[in-house]
């Protein structure tokens, strides 16, 4: 099959190799694009990625790339301003762009390095959790992470003891959290619960479930989705150095950036709540905000719509800090729906398996925001003001929460925005074209769906479907 013109434009880019130099000149005039128009008039040859070019010439003032040639034809770009760098065959790459990261979050020392094995079953997991320690001597909270969803929902359906004792048994003193490995449950002790004043009487908040004992009702010690996250919210308030962690763990992640080449990014959840945005700006500040970056705002679910609209509007900013650095805060992160692993992905047909879960009675998952809520957002947020407006990041997983967000678009959208659904793991085949007209699609997969033979798939009633399309 010919390849395109834009395919080759591509190639070429991950092909530049640069043998003995790249001339960087302060004072070169910019000319053109002219690696831009060589490309799309197609001058090479079925070999061309076999005979790259060997040197480049980086115009330091604007950032344009003047030249792309030899040695020889870079070296008549030198000047005394001008710097040479031997790369010695290394390959030279475009800078890459991650739309969907959370750099911030990935680096955080919060949980203080404490991790406890995945594909394991909770009650393995007693001395990976006695080795857990408060991070902060200020807090007595010990938090860590790691463990899968499926190993506790298998627990529970056998006939295991409630999560919450398990952790007790070790550890009944101090408050813990233990966050699941996608981040959409976390796994807590008595003490916690307690602390956050949860008991067999307290409801679910929008966007979250508390899980409770069959037999007793009592809470055991599993709280998905937004209600992990509220008890988290908790936690934070009590280290009396949460916006130094953050800015620290930015800047770690800001070093991974580089190492790998990524140059601009998207961090797909931003905590407000938790001074997140501030470590942004204060990386912009103190010239250490290495990528362009565009930051998603969290919508709480929890939160007055009002109250919330409110806040995001004033958060709101296309160029902080006079464009200094590049730090956009316009996009909001909503969550339309959960997991599959869980249930919580919000279906058109119930479950094959069923969990119980608290307020989830028809067994087809939950939402964060229903269609409403999503609308109301979308008209308050996607235009406001003069030139103001928020692109929004929509996780949805389940087909019904994909065709609620779909609908919500069409209901509300507004000449000029860029809205996104990210992850689309269950699409109804009806919706499917809907996306050319309302949405980009951001086809980011958490991974698992891909066996056909996992506990994600084995959960849902379209399995045999799935099965026979990913085979």
């Amino acid at each position: 099959m010919e390849m395109r013109n834009s395919e080759r434009c591509i190639l070429q880019w991950l092909y530049i190799l640069v043998s003995l130099s790249v001339v960087y000149g302060e004072d070169t005039p910019v000319e053109s694009f002219a690696i831009y128009k060589r490309c799309i008039s197609d001058p090479f040859d079925d070999e061309w990625d076999l005979h790259p070019e060997v040197a480049m010439v980086v115009n330091d003032h604007t950032g344009y790339i003047e030249y792309i040639g030899d040695n020889a034809g870079a070296l008549q770009y030198r000047t005394d301003s001008s710097y040479v760098h031997d790369l010695g065959g290394n390959t030279v790459l475009p800078g890459f762009h991650d739309v969907h990261m959370h750099p911030l979050e990935a680096m955080t020392s919060l949980g203080g390095g404490c991790s406890v094995p995945s594909n394991t079953p909770p009650e393995n997991m007693l001395y990976n959790i006695s080795q857990c320690k408060p991070r902060d001597d200020a807090t007595a909270w010990v938090l860590g992470h790691g463990h899968s969803i499926e190993y506790i929902l298998e627990h529970i359906n056998n006939g295991g003891r409630p999560p919450n004792e398990i952790i007790d048994e070790i550890m009944d003193t101090n408050p813990v959290i233990i966050m699941e490995e996608t981040s959409h449950s976390v796994w807590v002790n008595s003490k916690a619960l307690e602390l956050a004043g949860i008991t067999k009487d307290t409801p679910n908040n929008p966007g979250g479930i508390i899980m409770k004992d069959a037999s007793t009702g009592e809470p055991n010690g599993i709280l998905f989705e937004n209600a992990g996250n509220e008890i988290m919210d908790l936690a934070m308030k009590s280290f009396k150095n949460l916006d130094e962690m953050n800015y620290d763990a930015l800047l770690r992640g800001l070093e991974e950036l580089r190492r790998n080449g990524i140059t601009s990014v998207c961090d797909a959840r931003t905590y407000w709540k938790r001074n997140h945005h501030d470590a942004w700006k204060m990386a912009c500040d103190d010239k250490e905000l290495t990528v362009r970056a565009v930051l998603g705002l969290w919508a709480y679910p929890h939160m007055n719509d009002a109250e919330q609209i409110q806040r995001l509007k004033e958060l709101y900013t296309n160029g902080y800090n006079k464009n200094e650095c590049f730090l956009k805060i316009n996009e909001i992160k909503v969550y339309s729906d959960g997991l599959l692993d869980s249930t919580t992905g919000a279906m058109l047909k119930p479950y094959v398996k069923n969990f119980h879960l608290p307020g989830l009675d028809e067994n087809i998952g939950m939402n964060y925001f229903t269609q409403k809520r999503l609308e109301v957002y979308f008209e308050h947020l996607q235009a406001f003001g003069y030139d103001k407006g928020f692109d929004f990041h929509i996780h949805a997983i389940g087909d019904r929460g994909v065709e609620e967000v779909l609908n919500a678009i069409e209901k509300t959208k507004e000449k000029g925005t860029r809205h996104r659904m990210t992850h689309l793991e269950i699409v109804n085949q009806r919706d499917i074209p809907r996306f050319q007209n309302w949405m980009i699609g951001d086809f980011r997969l958490l991974g698992y769906i891909y066996s056909t033979d996992n506990h994600a798939i084995e959960t849902l009633s379209v399995k045999a479907e799935l099965k026979i399309s990913f085979q």
